[in-house]
C-alpha cells in the first residue's frame, strides 16, 4: 500500500486540525466545557446533569458511591470528595468499641475512615459537631510511643491531624491507647475496648463502577 507523506506544513496544518477537533478535558479528566450538561461525552464517568455529589455522579462528573440515609441506613450526615467520589458517613450515638465499629461499617460494605490527606480531613472535620468523638480507621504500630499508626486499609501513614498534646498513649490511664479517633480538635489516641469514651463513627464507602456509570 503506498504510504502518505506530509510535508512539514501540511503536516502542521493537519496536526493542529487535529487537535482542535478534540474535547477539551479538566484535570480531572472531564470535558470542562461539557460536564453538567446531561450527556456522557469522552473522559465523563457519568454527567447526571446536576451538581448533586451524593447520588453516585458527582459535580465533576465522576462515578460515585451513592451517599444518603437510603443507601447507608442509620447514618446521620454525608459527604462525597466529587473528586474521587468516595462517601464519608458519620454515625452518631454508637457508644462502642472499635472493633464494633469496623464491622458496622463492612456490615454496609465500608470501612472506618482512612483520613491520608488535607483534603479528607477537611471533609470528615465539617461533619463533626460539638464534643463528639468519632472512630475512624487506624490503629497503633508496633511502637505505641511515637506518631505513626497503621491504617485498616493498608494505605500509607503519611498525613497526621492529631489534637495538641495528641497521641500520648493514655499513659495517665495506665497506657494502651491503640486506636484513633475524630474530634473538632483533632485526632485522639484511645483504648480500643473501651466502650465509654467514643460516641460514634466514621464509615467510608468506595465508588462500585460499572458501565452504567453508577454504583449497583
Amino acid at each position: 500500500m503506498p504510504r502518505l507523506l506530509l510535508s512539514a506544513p501540511v503536516f502542521r496544518h493537519f496536526a493542529i486540525c487535529v487537535a482542535f477537533s478534540l474535547p477539551l478535558l479538566s484535570a480531572s479528566g472531564q470535558s470542562a466545557a461539557s460536564c453538567g450538561d446531561g450527556v456522557i461525552n469522552p473522559g465523563e464517568q457519568c454527567d447526571d446533569g446536576n451538581g448533586n455529589d451524593l447520588d453516585g455522579c458527582t459535580s465533576l462528573c465522576r462515578s460515585g458511591a451513592t451517599c444518603d440515609v437510603v443507601a447507608r441506613p442509620g447514618a446521620d450526615a454525608f459527604a462525597v470528595d466529587a473528586s474521587s467520589g468516595r462517601c464519608y458517613s458519620r454515625f452518631d450515638a454508637e457508644v462502642t468499641t472499635f472493633q464494633a465499629a469496623s464491622a458496622a461499617c463492612a456490615a454496609q460494605h465500608g470501612h472506618l475512615a482512612s483520613v491520608t490527606d488535607v483534603n479528607e480531613q477537611s471533609i470528615v472535620a465539617n461533619l463533626v459537631t460539638g464534643s463528639d468523638v468519632y472512630w475512624i480507621g487506624a490503629i497503633d504500630d508496633a511502637n505505641s510511643t511515637d506518631e505513626s499508626f497503621t491504617w485498616l486499609t493498608g494505605e500509607p501513614w503519611a498525613f497526621t491531624a492529631f489534637a495538641p498534646g495528641q497521641p500520648d498513649d493514655d499513659v495517665v490511664l495506665g497506657g494502651g491507647a491503640d486506636c484513633l479517633a475524630l474530634t473538632s480538635g483533632g485526632w485522639v489516641d484511645t483504648s480500643c475496648v473501651f466502650a465509654g469514651y467514643v460516641t460514634g463513627r466514621f464509615c467510608e464507602f468506595e465508588p462500585s463502577i460499572f458501565l452504567d456509570g453508577f454504583e449497583s
